[in-house]
């Protein structure tokens, strides 16, 4: 068959063709995940349950990448929606670090929470996207630190009467390669070849994450040193 140019665009049908797959991957899914959480209340011999934690481990690591390809389309077409509505910024920071905690207790390392510069702020602003920049940042700062302690600290700017949010995200993790900062938010990129073997992940976190800041009008930066 012949494409033509101003028939359709490549791109468009390959962002809705990614979203409609992961959509439909997504659904039966979930039912599997739901399904082995049932089992798992039954009464299984070591081996069944050896087997089940392996199916619901691998189950849960495949929807997080669905998942992730579902937002990266969604973010790279434009198509991804930004709510204005008043919340407080700290609540939203507790918010993540309660999800967050058990996993870096499960590794042994500390998770702190700075947020008393902001303990009283009022923001206009999507709070579902900031929760979600920050379980991505912080959940991996907690999935590439093996010891030590990850950080998030949140502060504000003032600028001509409105509030300016700036947070970091700090860990004593493994680090990134000075050559390789500026491509970790590129989409499906790792910082080392063996990165996605030990931890796992898409490669697309980051990228939404830098996405989403962007659209909102926002910046983001890294800094690090490696193996240190």
């Amino acid at each position: 068959y012949e494409i033509r140019s101003g028939d359709w665009s490549s791109d468009v049908c390959s962002s809705d063709l990614m979203a409609t797959m992961s959509h439909e991957i997504r659904t039966p899914l979930t039912s599997v995940i739901g399904f082995s959480e049932k089992l798992k209340e039954t009464r299984l011999d070591p081996v069944q349950e050896r087997y089940m934690k392996a199916i619901t481990g691998s189950s849960e690591h495949l929807l997080s990448i669905v998942n992730d390809v579902l937002d990266f389309t969604r973010v790279d077409s434009g198509k991804l929606r930004f709510e204005s509505v008043p919340f407080k910024a700290a609540e939203v920071f507790t918010e993540v670090y309660d999800s967050l905690v058990w996993k870096a207790d499960e590794k042994q390392i500390k998770l702190n929470l700075f947020v008393q510069p902001v303990a009283t702020l009022l923001l206009h602003g999507d709070p579902v996207r900031l929760r979600q920049v920050l379980f991505n940042l912080a959940g991996n700062a907690i999935k590439f630190t093996e010891r030590g302690s990850v950080d998030i600290t949140a502060t504000y700017l003032n600028e001509n009467g409105k509030a300016v949010l700036l947070f970091k995200v700090s860990d004593t993790g493994i680090g990134i390669p000075e050559n390789k900062l500026n491509a970790i938010f590129g989409e499906f990129e790792q910082a080392e070849a063996t990165t996605e073997q030990k931890y796992g992940g898409s490669g697309l976190g980051l990228a939404i994450t830098r996405r989403i800041v962007e659209q909102q009008g926002g910046s983001i930066t890294v800094q690090s040193s490696h193996g240190l």
